[in-house]
């Protein structure tokens, strides 16, 4: 009579678990069927970063779209090959999309400095312009991508600027950093001559229950003294005022075109977005407000002294649902 081999005894569960993690997926001994399949499932999607304002009450929303897995191109020459016709095409989409800043338009006034003074602070917008043109940074985020965090200090301190972000807000400083490179590599791509330097867009988030906001201007002591011996006329310390959302369009085309002269490095392209509310009645932005909007566009931009400059234009309405950067295959 023979006899029954006993069966194998398995190793314990956390031990196969370990072996799994631990050993090196043998990607290039699957099919190449199989391979291509994987590379077209790659994602394409869109990262939003909240970027805090010198009034933390506001912020900025950057947009920052990727492919999940890109970085399998750098694998070996074997991937390379094979991904880059997949890959490719969207990557290059991609650097050929304007990068995108949205606002909310309750936030404007967090964007929009009313005080009047001899020295202007710099907002994140400023630093994000100075930084596509200053190869310092650049080098430094291209070498915190390399190196990893041991780099990432010497980053944070030219991203960063001065006092305009917390010393602990480092998902500021990446999503930041990121968008800086997307944007000089869309300024090398740019092959349009219609702005005089390549344009960003900046997108404006307007609900269907937006009302009036009221703002405070304020002057310095110095420039009191200034406009009190030069042009004889008292300037109230205070004015505070009802602001429509015409009027915020102007000074935002106001202080773009200023910031685009000044920085010589990126256009800006302002839209329009209607957004829905949870809330009460949701209408579509109207000619008459578009037009207006457009007056006061074209308003600031003269009062910059741009005029003509192929600085900053009115780009329209972006439909409600309509993202503007989501990439469809």
């Amino acid at each position: 009579m023979a006899r029954s081999k006993l069966p194998v005894p398995l190793p314990p569960l956390s031990e196969f678990y370990q072996v799994l993690i631990t050993e090196p997926f043998p990607f290039l001994k699957l099919p190449k069927e199989i391979r291509l399949m994987v590379y077209e499932q790659l994602p394409i999607t869109t990262n939003k970063h909240r970027i805090p304002m010198k009034d933390p009450a506001h912020h900025v929303t950057l947009v920052n779209p990727s492919i999940s897995g890109i970085r399998i191109l750098a694998t070996c020459r074997q991937i390379k090959e094979e991904a880059s016709y997949i890959l490719m095409p969207h990557l290059i989409r991609m650097l050929r999309t304007p990068p995108e800043i949205r606002i909310e338009a309750k936030h404007l006034i967090g964007l929009i400095d009313f005080d009047e003074k001899f020295f202007q602070k710099n907002d994140i917008l400023d630093r994000i312009m100075t930084a596509v043109g200053d190869r310092t940074t650049r080098q430094s985020i291209h070498r915190y991508r390399d190196q990893g965090a041991e780099a990432f200090g010497k980053m944070a301190f030219w991203v960063r600027g001065r006092g305009l972000l917390n010393e602990d807000d480092d998902d500021s400083v990446k999503a930041i950093a990121t968008f800086v490179l997307r944007a000089y590599e869309y300024a090398r791509t740019y092959p349009s001559a219609f702005y005089k330097y390549p344009p960003i867009n900046i997108i404006v988030n307007v609900p269907g229950n937006y009302q009036r906001q009221t703002v405070t201007a304020t002057v310095s002591r110095a420039m009191q003294i200034y406009h009190r011996i030069f042009f004889s006329t008292r300037r109230r310390r205070q004015v505070t005022g009802i602001a429509k959302l015409s009027w915020l369009f102007c000074r935002l085309a106001f202080l773009m075109a200023l910031k685009s002269s000044l920085h010589r490095t990126l256009g800006v392209c302002i839209k329009l977005r209607h957004t829905r509310v949870e809330h009460g009645r949701s209408r579509p932005v109207s000619e008459a407000t578009e037009h207006k909007i457009h007056v006061q566009i074209m308003q600031g931009v003269y009062d910059a002294g741009c005029n003509g400059r192929r600085l900053v234009y009115y780009g329209g309405v972006v439909q409600d649902g309509d993202e503007g950067v989501e990439m469809v295959r």
